[in-house]
């Protein structure tokens, strides 16, 4: 079977956290409940036993990627709050320039996510909005970026170089906190004027006033 993968990403995130209610309405459960583990929570209700991580229905295909790479839709301008929380097989090669706020954990542990650039209106990134996205690629943050959460891209080991476009009014302390491959930070500020230096980039050289793009 197929699967539409053109989703809207506020959609999308409501309609896991109706089936989540579902299923705790179902079972009288109050856990929090892991989208990966929907399908088997469903199958578990629907015969009395343990699917074991065999089910490939549709909430699978869009958790493992198995239906092809997720396409966000044109036009929508936020990815809400833990929106692709723990997608860990998700296949997003790019966001639509139309986006202007990713909210905390929108896409936390998506490790195989392959974003090389970010979206142009974007305005907000928050905290952890990107950790542990082990094969972003990005090269630069657009002028645009006014605000970088906390640990926004921890762990983003796939980071090795990143050109500020502009001077965000707001950059976390630990923004790029364990991203070890970040050896290189191109910035059009001079030093100290934006707090926090290296921004959890331990490992990185500093260039400050930067004019390049």
């Amino acid at each position: 079977m197929a699967y539409d993968k053109a989703v809207d990403s506020e959609a999308l995130g409501l309609l896991f956290t109706d089936i989540a209610d579902a299923i705790r309405a179902k079972t009288g459960g109050t856990a929090p409940i892991r989208v990966q583990d929907m399908g088997d929570e469903i199958m578990s209700i629907q015969t009395g036993s343990s699917g074991g991580g065999a089910h490939t229905d549709a909430l699978t295909a869009i958790i493992d990627g198995t239906g092809g790479d997720v396409s966000l839709p044109d036009g929508i301008t936020k990815i809400r709050d833990s929106c692709f929380y723990l997608f860990t097989g998700l296949a997003l090669t790019e966001l639509p320039d139309t986006v202007e706020t990713i909210e905390q954990y929108a896409f936390y542990g998506c490790q195989y996510i392959t974003l090389t650039k970010l979206p142009v209106a974007l305005t907000t990134i928050g905290s952890t909005a990107f950790r542990n996205c082990r094969s972003m690629a990005i090269t630069q943050i657009p002028a645009s970026v006014a605000t970088i959460g906390t640990n926004a891209f921890a762990q983003c080991t796939g980071l090795t170089s990143i050109t500020f476009l502009g001077t965000p009014t707001s950059l976390a302390s630990t923004a790029f906190y364990s991203c070890t491959n970040l050896k290189t930070l191109n910035v059009p500020w001079a030093e100290g004027a934006v707090a926090g230096a290296p921004w959890g980039a331990t490992n990185a050289t500093i260039t400050y006033a930067h004019t390049g793009g």
